[in-house]
């Protein structure tokens, strides 16, 4: 069985304002064998993203073994379908996009294994995000609980500690919209969450060049406008040569 531990904070509360610029909190955990727990919470005002950094000491006298590990945790969504996006929880293994449904998860467990760079529960808009400082060699695991929560788990590779010795191991967590820019700003490819389907290839250059218009126009409406006018121009010769073939067979 496990054995207990207890964490002590560096600070009771922890406030983050526009002009405060990052904060950090400091959780410390002893265990009875001598093994030190450390782990420091950084906090911006400005971004989603959450820094963690982890560090664990062996100051026993016996060699200890075990893996880092991140832990996810989710209510189940409706049961209808979405029409805005995938909804589920999704990975990025070996660099392509794993996308698992909540149904397969409740068949069965879900296990896969290689180089992870995120993992990660996501509904129409929003989405919770675990990612390791550097993409390595991991392993998954997705499950439903008997309470029908849906539960994620990112293991890092085993380590063994002699006494005396430490291993850090760091990550980041994003909790915010899936913006395919705010998402690219993260890092790990996370914006390859944003998963337009088969459109894809066509889908995200077009929400680029929208976005890069509604940066001077400052409103969608034009943007879109120009975007619109663009596109037929460069599509012009093609449209006017299908038209011109029309009007022979005529």
């Amino acid at each position: 069985p496990a054995l207990p531990l207890l964490y002590e904070l560096s600070a009771a509360r922890v406030e983050v304002t526009p002009d405060s610029g990052p904060k950090t909190l400091v959780m410390t955990g002893r265990r009875a064998d001598g093994l030190v727990l450390e782990q420091t919470y950084r906090f911006y005002p400005d971004r989603y993203r959450i820094d963690v950094e982890t560090r664990t000491v062996n100051r026993g006298e016996a060699p200890v073994e075990g893996a880092v590990s991140a832990r996810m945790r989710n209510l189940p969504p409706p049961d209808q379908k979405s029409y805005y996006g995938f909804v589920g929880v999704a990975l990025l293994l070996n660099g392509e996009l794993e996308e698992i449904k909540p149904k397969k998860m409740r068949d069965e467990e879900k296990r896969l294994s290689g180089n992870i760079a995120w993992m990660a529960y996501e509904d129409d808009y929003f989405m919770a995000s675990v990612l390791p400082s550097t993409p390595n060699q991991g392993r998954f695991r997705g499950r439903t609980l008997p309470s029908g929560v849906l539960e994620a788990d990112y293991l890092a590779p085993p380590v063994r500690l002699g006494p005396r010795e430490q291993v850090s191991a760091d990550f980041s967590l994003y909790l915010g919209p899936r913006d395919v820019e705010i998402l690219n700003a993260v890092g790990n490819d996370l914006d390859e969450a944003v998963n337009f389907g088969w459109t894809d290839i066509i889908a995200k250059p077009l929400l680029h060049a929208l976005r890069f218009f509604n940066g001077y126009v400052h409103n969608y409406g034009f943007a879109i406008l120009i975007l619109t006018v663009l596109i037929k121009i460069l599509f012009w010769p093609l449209t006017h040569k299908s038209y011109k073939s029309m009007k022979e067979m005529q």
